[in-house]
């Protein structure tokens, strides 16, 4: 097992990767649908295998395994993002020894009951927002299959690469998106991206402007 991947995170396209930037291609890629049914891909570009593959993805049921960016040992030592098992297995063992947030590398952004989530498939992806109110202010996540963008009053604070984590009330128990319901308590923290992402290549992909928001990745929460 090689303690690395090429996210760091989760993204919701293939394109979004370090092979892309290291320059590892896409081909050949292999799906298999859980009945057997499977196919090899040879596409001209990461982004238009991105494209094949979701359009092969939906047409199999949305539910497939991928193998892409093969790769020898010498090209993963240069282009995956190290330490994510250890970091992964680090942060696990961390909440159940429910030890405070902020010691696992996060930073509190906010709190309060989700209010309403609004979402929907489109392009095989399932978007939407998250509404979150407090007393004083009003929380809105976007969210594109990974939480991208978190807006307080309107202005936003996080922004895609870092990564963007929702937790229940008492700080023990994440929650994707696809858990989150009307009327729960949450709290929002922000873990900051691995450093391939925040260079000039990797905010080309990750940044907000990749995922067609009209601003720039904010590194800082200015609260």
């Amino acid at each position: 097992l090689i303690d690395g991947d090429t996210l760091g995170r989760a993204f919701p396209e293939l394109q979004i990767s370090s092979c892309t930037i290291y320059g590892i291609p896409p081909n050949p890629a292999f799906l298999c649908d859980p009945q057997g049914n499977s196919a090899m891909l040879r596409v001209d570009s990461c982004h238009k295998t991105e494209k094949v593959a979701r359009a092969c993805t939906q047409t199999l049921g949305s539910n497939v395994a991928l193998s892409i960016y093969i790769m020898n040992g010498k090209k993963a030592k240069q282009a995956l993002v190290r330490n994510t098992y250890s970091e992964a297995i680090q942060i696990g063992k961390g909440l159940l020894e429910k030890k405070p947030l902020c010691d696992l590398g996060l930073e509190l952004v906010g709190k309060g009951t989700v209010s309403e989530f609004i979402q929907e498939i489109s392009d095989g992806f399932s978007k939407g927002s998250i509404h979150i109110i407090d007393s004083f202010h009003a929380f809105t996540i976007d969210v594109q299959n990974e939480y991208l963008i978190v807006f307080k009053n309107g202005i936003p604070i996080v922004t895609t690469p870092d990564i963007i984590c929702i937790f229940d009330e008492d700080g023990n128990t994440p929650l994707p998106s696809e858990k989150i319901k009307y009327g729960m308590n949450v709290c929002i923290y922000k873990k900051p991206a691995p450093k391939v992402w925040k260079t000039a290549k990797g905010l080309f992909l990750t940044g907000p402007r990749a995922f067609g928001y009209e601003f720039d990745y904010i590194e800082r929460i200015n609260i």
